[in-house]
C-alpha cells in the first residue's frame, strides 16, 4: 500500500507536466522581404507604393485560428508581440515579419521575397498582382503569384481602400 501511495503523487506530477509542456512558447517567424513596384510614373502610383512601404512593416502577420475564418484571414500583430504556436492555423506555422527589402539586402536561404506590382496592367481602376518566391540555394525560386486583382476604389473613402490594398497584399504573401 505505501508503494502505491508514493506513486499516485508522482504519476500525476508527471502527467500534468508532459500534457502542458508543448516544448515551445512563442511561434516561430519568417523574414518575408518585399518590394513595392509599378510601371507607371505619376504622383498617385508613387503615393500607393509610399503608403505600402511605410505601413506593411509596422505588424508582423499569420493566420490564426479565430482569423482563418475570415477575409482577409491573417491578423497582425505588433512587432514584439509574442504568438503562441498552438493559436496558429495549420498548416501555417510561423509569423511573417514582412520587411522592406532594400538594394543592398541579402535573403538568405530559405526566407522569402515578396514582389508587389501596384498598377501593372495600364487601366483606369487600381490593380495589383503579388509574386511570393523562395530563396534556395541556387537562388529565388517563384512559389506562388496572385495574378492581377482590380479594386474599384469608388467603393471605399481614399483611407479605407487604401487599408484594404494593404490588406489584400498581404494576405496574398501567405501563398
Amino acid at each position: 500500500m505505501t508503494h502505491n501511495h508514493f506513486l499516485s503523487p508522482l504519476v500525476l506530477i508527471i502527467f500534468v507536466t508532459a500534457c502542458s509542456y508543448t516544448g515551445k512558447d512563442v511561434a516561430p517567424e519568417k523574414n518575408y522581404y518585399f518590394t513595392v513596384q509599378t510601371p507607371v510614373d505619376d504622383t498617385g502610383a508613387e503615393k500607393i507604393r509610399t503608403y505600402l512601404e511605410a505601413n506593411i512593416p509596422k505588424q508582423k502577420y499569420t493566420i490564426t485560428n479565430q482569423s482563418g475564418g475570415q477575409w482577409p484571414f491573417y491578423q497582425g500583430f505588433d512587432l514584439n508581440e509574442k504568438i503562441h504556436p498552438d493559436s496558429l492555423m495549420p498548416p501555417h506555422w510561423f509569423v511573417h515579419r514582412m520587411l522592406l527589402k532594400d538594394d543592398g539586402g541579402k535573403i538568405d536561404t530559405g526566407e522569402y521575397f515578396v514582389e508587389i506590382e501596384i498598377l501593372p496592367e495600364p487601366d483606369t481602376l487600381l490593380n495589383f498582382n503579388v509574386s511570393v518566391f523562395l530563396m534556395k540555394e541556387n537562388g529565388l525560386e517563384l512559389t506562388a503569384t496572385s495574378g492581377v486583382h482590380y479594386i474599384d476604389t469608388t467603393l471605399y473613402q481614399k483611407k479605407d481602400w487604401l487599408q484594404f490594398l494593404q490588406q489584400s497584399v498581404v494576405r496574398y504573401s501567405f501563398k
